[in-house]
């Protein structure tokens, strides 16, 4: 309450970091001056990405960005000479083969698309993987920047450990949503990811059928 009377006294915008950990479903949150909370959202998917999304958020009038507690691996070594979490979503990595996927997710599962990306390439099958970490900022790019990111010419695949709610509007109407659909389970996290799926091994052949169906 004292924070709060402060903040009102002072007009400052104020807002929470979230440090989420899936391990022990434990939400964190910890006031800071700048911030508002409820409008742009971002997912962290390493160290860099991380700071990236706090400066986009610092830059803007609102937003919130979200901590990960988990050991992820560190997916951006090259500087890009800009904030490309600003833009909402950029490409990670593009297709080495002919591309026929996009994989689009947020957040730790950034890290198991690269993982499906890889096992794709491995069979010919060319796959770009798109960090989304902000809806709203991707919504604010200019078309002919989200057709880039996501075209039609190829299958859009979002991956989220969470309800396939929204991704649609990304994946469009022949698009795979990867994604969990009901209520969960408590365990410790690979156990969990393995049981609902969420491992390269179980979504690769979601993929190539419906790669395969689109063929025929």
């Amino acid at each position: 309450m004292f924070f709060q009377n402060v903040v009102t006294l002072l007009h400052l915008r104020v807002g929470p970091i979230v440090v989420w950990s899936r391990r022990t479903t434990e939400l964190l949150c910890f006031p800071l001056c700048l911030l508002v909370l409820l409008v742009d959202v971002g997912g962290e998917i390493d160290q860099h990405h991380a700071a990236s999304s706090l400066l986009a958020v610092f830059d803007s009038d609102h937003g919130q960005s979200n901590l990960p507690r988990q050991n992820l691996p560190q997916v951006r070594t090259v500087d890009a000479g800009e904030n490309l979490c600003a833009r909402g979503a950029y490409r990670l990595r593009a297709a080495s083969a002919a591309r026929r996927a996009v994989l689009i997710a947020t957040g730790s599962e950034v890290s198991l698309a690269l993982e499906v990306a890889d096992a794709l390439e491995g069979q010919g099958i060319g796959a770009d993987v798109v960090s989304m970490p902000c809806w709203t900022r991707f919504d604010a790019q200019d078309a002919a920047y989200r057709r880039d990111m996501l075209p039609e010419d190829a299958l859009l695949v979002s991956i989220e450990a969470g309800a396939t709610l929204g991704w649609e509007r990304y994946t469009g109407r022949f698009g795979l949503n990867i994604g969990l659909d009901r209520f969960g389970a408590s365990a410790p996290a690979e156990d969990l990811f393995n049981h609902f799926g969420f491992t390269a091994e179980a979504i690769v052949p979601r993929v190539l059928a419906v790669l395969n169906f689109q063929g025929d």
